[in-house]
């Protein structure tokens, strides 16, 4: 609250014309940021390699004194490896179905593709506007690529950045995570006779509603399978010791045949 003590002759000091916060909402907490992931089908959280996972950010905008002189606001995100950004950010007044997009002068968009994905710093202009949105939006995407099955290749984080106390240049940041999630189907091949016995030379398919899925093997004779929606190969052979290991897939229900046996077997 900003309060101009003013002194009057008959009245003393009095204390009119108190501003409180923009547009006369009080500072009472601090800005929030709420993130939300989504894919095609909207049933979940889960992606196979390929998908795309639209990001929506919600962001309270933080209320600062006109005279204040750091009004610093910034918003952004850090996107895993295993996420290949899209570069389509949108900025958006309120909300996304008010269909108003906040015009680029009053921000600063910058992809700086290593660590912090992309930022949004909105200016000082922004905050002088007649009406300043309570809330700002951006939105997103990313697609699932082949690095998607790494530990915390799907991890991100979003972040808030402002001014605490906008009369010294000290901020801090609020951050949020909203992850997506990839899976895997593990096989070992053994021996009836003998569960300890590990056969190699088997060979399966994995399909999918009836049609056969393609993987790319990360190295000759390893057994470890990436999908990949564009490839053409659908073998998928044991490595030396028995094991398949198949990566990059939705939650789902898959059928995994056997289409060669190993040498002895039928």
């Amino acid at each position: 609250v900003l309060v101009i003590p003013e002194y009057d002759t008959t009245d003393g000091w009095t204390l009119d014309g108190a501003v409180v916060g923009t547009n006369s909402v009080m500072k009472g907490k601090a800005p929030d940021i709420e993130k939300d992931a989504s894919t095609a089908d909207d049933k979940d959280q889960t992606v196979a390699v390929g998908d795309v996972v639209d990001y929506t950010l919600t962001v309270d905008v933080p209320s600062y004194p006109e005279d204040a002189p750091y009004k610093t606001f910034i918003i952004g995100d850090t996107l895993g490896r295993g996420l290949t950004f899209n570069k389509n950010v949108k900025v958006y007044a309120n909300s996304v179905a008010a269909g108003n997009e906040i015009d680029g002068q009053y921000y600063t968009y910058t992809d700086t593709g290593i660590a912090q994905t992309f930022t949004v710093t909105f200016n000082t202009d922004f905050f002088n506007q007649a009406s300043v949105p309570e809330k700002v939006v951006v939105t997103y995407s990313a697609a699932v690529n082949e690095d998607a099955f790494e530990t915390d290749a799907l991890l991100n984080n979003a972040f808030l950045g402002y001014n605490n106390d906008p009369y010294t240049n000290g901020d801090y940041k609020i951050e949020t995570d909203e992850e997506v999630y990839t899976y895997g189907i593990n096989v070992t091949k053994i021996a009836k006779e003998n569960p300890q016995k590990t056969l190699a030379g088997a060979q399966f398919e994995l399909s999918q509603g009836g049609a056969k899925l393609a993987f790319d093997e990360t190295t000759a004779g390893s057994g470890i399978y990436n999908y990949n929606p564009n490839g053409s190969n659908t073998t998928l052979t044991v490595n030396a010791n028995g094991v398949l290991q198949l990566q990059g897939l939705d939650e789902g229900t898959y059928t995994l045949t056997e289409i060669t046996a190993p040498d002895g077997y039928v």
